[in-house]
């Protein structure tokens, strides 16, 4: 186990995955971690791009707790296929299980997002709670991180033998004021892509024959006005 660790360790400090990590958090403005499979720390806590509501609540140990309750689970579950896992607060993790040969030696983790838009009734359920684990926190700010946490754009596309000379590709922008910098992805049928389409500008280039695909969209719920 001291051995996997010790590999988990150097791949985290290698330059290769920390290029990988700042691009993924850079493309989808979420979290992502390698650790090991026997881990007793929170996957996220003062990452890049941690949830800023999940930062708030790893501040008191019962919070913790429960969220290493989810942790252990989903741990659990992702051993042979990736996993995800809802917690308390409604919020969504998903693990995907590394492997040296046939040894299971660490897991590639991300989330801290909704799958769904979040409502009101389901924050006061909440705010309970966090109450219940001694969360101090001004309930204004609290309201805030919780609404405004990531909630996912997907699509799938169905398109076999796509080429490059097809087109269609779907193009994210990284930088709003900066077009040279996007990610193109091919249509490929069995992609699955995954972004913050509030947040990042994107668009569909041309295609040169019929494109199917399917989208989805998780919104987050809009603040009553008050």
């Amino acid at each position: 186990m001291q051995n996997e660790n010790n590999l988990v360790e150097a791949l985290c400090q290698s330059k290769i995955y920390q290029d990988y990590e700042r691009a993924f958090s850079d493309a989808t403005g979420l979290p992502v971690a390698l650790r090991p499979v026997e881990s007793w720390q929170l996957p996220h806590h003062r990452q890049r791009s941690e949830n800023p509501f999940c930062a708030m609540l790893a501040t008191k140990s019962r919070a913790c707790a429960a969220c290493l309750q989810v942790q252990q689970k989903l741990s659990e579950n992702a051993r042979h296929e990736a996993a995800s896992e809802t917690c308390q607060v409604g919020m969504c993790d998903t693990a995907v299980p590394v492997r040296l040969g046939g040894n299971l030696v660490a897991f590639l983790h991300t989330g801290q997002v909704f799958r769904r838009k979040p409502t009101t009734a389901q924050f006061d359920r909440v705010s309970k709670l966090t109450a219940e684990w001694g969360v101090d926190v001004d309930l204004k700010k609290l309201k805030a991180a919780y609404f405004d946490t990531r909630v996912l754009s997907s699509v799938l596309y169905l398109n076999p033998d796509w080429g490059g000379v097809d087109g269609g590709e779907l193009r994210i922008y990284r930088d709003a004021e900066a077009c040279e910098r996007h990610v193109d992805v091919q249509p490929q049928g069995g992609t699955l892509v995954l972004f913050l389409s509030a947040d990042f500008d994107h668009e569909v280039l041309p295609a040169a024959r019929e494109r199917l695909s399917i989208a989805g969209w998780f919104r987050r719920a809009a603040l009553p006005v008050r």
